[in-house]
């Protein structure tokens, strides 16, 4: 019983960190975070059941919408593609 509470002291004398909230980025960018979502989702269809691919490509046709909006009518480039897929990977989606 003595190790118990010589071990409860001893927790108790160390410092307990408390979570801070992080600041709110200053910029957004729209359109990374639309090539961001787009390649989670195309990952995400890759791995789904059959059952969730209608969503998910309902999902994936509403970026391409947006991401056509945001470059006004423009390609993606593949190297933007490229750029976003590893963004989302990197990010553990």
């Amino acid at each position: 019983m003595h190790g118990k509470k010589a071990q409860r002291a001893k927790d108790d004398a160390v410092p307990r960190l408390r979570a801070v909230p992080q600041p709110e980025p200053v910029s957004y960018d729209a359109l990374e975070d639309a090539q961001a979502n787009l390649a989670i989702i195309r990952h995400a269809m890759r791995e789904a059941a059959p059952s969730s691919l209608a969503a998910l490509s309902k999902r994936r046709d509403e970026l391409i919408d947006r991401i056509r909006d945001l470059t006004k009518g423009g390609e993606i480039s593949l190297a933007d593609q490229l750029a976003a897929f590893r963004a989302a990977r990197r990010s553990g989606a």
